[in-house]
């Protein structure tokens, strides 16, 4: 007879291989179409956190036979010789150019394409609560499961590649945004606020889109990374200053009428959290603006300024390793 946490074990394996055949029917025949079963929203049991296991595994399998197999190679085609700081750089962009793609893009056609959840538009936000009186919904579509462990997972990977990876000017704000955001994923979906939990990971993601992209085009010397630059800047400022903290307060007023009903709920603590976010968002924004003045000043400024995130000894090191690694594939040829 099996005991109880190799049956949970089991059980855990065995919601994996759903959730995979799940992520399956969404690609082949879309989330109107697609089944989409409703599951308990826990982390707490033996289950959930070995199904949390496997996601983790293969999210870390996946990044590491996609920067072996793809992105490197693909640096290198860039002119960025292997071994160098800057083709380091270019495949840590390229890995996170891939992954929040592939996120905002599922999470528009799971969510916002597919018509059938009103509450991710900013005019809806207030529809996030209906029909739960506020209190949280721990029985949720299935979609929702995967949205959530996928993004754990890749936070989760993402704290273990912050400590091997090129270390970066703010590695203590982004190893701090990365354990807050862990954790306020994990406390939202055990809470049952998975709704306004999608939202915000809808709006996080989006905007390291463009800031990502216009990393690989300021390691290549390109004109393009001016203007996606200022697209980032843009989506960052309307995403996660502006939307951002209105789905903090809908979440607020809609946790503190609950808590005075004495119902036991964790949002209250949820959204204090999520004002950690803020505060660190601000942070981030002053870098980009004192960016754009720098290159107002001088119009080669911003690229000369390098990647935000980077050690400040060595911002344009990726700028100058790639031009000199052209430099070097010429001579052999």
């Amino acid at each position: 007879m099996a005991s109880p946490m190799m049956e949970g074990v089991n059980q855990g394996l065995s919601d994996a291989v759903q959730d995979g055949k799940l992520l399956l029917a969404l690609f082949t025949h879309g989330p109107l179409n697609g089944t989409t079963p409703t599951v308990h929203s826990d982390l707490s049991s033996v289950k959930d956190l070995t199904n949390l296991c496997v996601y983790m595994l293969v999210m870390a399998t996946i990044i590491v036979i996609g920067r072996m197999l793809v992105l490197s190679p693909l640096a290198t085609l860039l002119g960025f010789k292997k071994g160098t700081e800057a083709h380091t750089k270019c495949v840590m962009a390229s890995t996170e150019l891939v992954f929040y793609t592939w996120s905002s893009a599922t999470a528009y056609l799971w969510y916002m394409h597919s018509g059938l959840h009103s509450w991710v538009y900013p005019s809806n936000y207030a529809d996030m609560y209906e029909g739960t009186d506020g209190s949280g919904e721990l029985e949720n579509p299935g979609i929702m499961r995967l949205t959530y462990f996928i993004e754990l997972a890749w936070y989760l990977v993402n704290v273990c590649l912050l400590l091997v990876d090129a270390r970066r000017a703010d590695f203590w704000p982004m190893f701090i945004h990365h354990v807050v955001t862990i954790f306020l994923v994990s406390i939202s979906w055990c809470a049952g606020f998975a709704r306004s939990g999608v939202v915000i990971i809808l709006l996080h993601n989006v905007t390291d889109v463009f800031l990502n992209l216009s990393k690989i085009l300021n390691y290549v010397k390109t004109v393009l990374d001016v203007p996606v630059f200022f697209a980032f800047a843009l989506s960052f400022a309307y995403c996660r200053l502006y939307l951002f903290p209105q789905c903090i307060l809908v979440q607020y007023r809609n946790v503190t009428r609950i808590t005075a009903t004495g119902t036991p709920v964790l949002g209250d603590f949820l959204c204090w959290a999520a004002s950690i976010l803020v505060v660190l968002h601000m942070y981030w924004f002053m870098l980009v603006l004192r960016m754009i003045k720098h290159f107002l000043v001088d119009p080669q400024g911003l690229r000369e300024a390098g990647d935000i995130r980077e050690d400040s000894d060595s911002d344009d090191t990726a700028a100058k390793d790639g031009s000199k690694a052209k430099k070097e594939s010429k001579k052999d040829l």
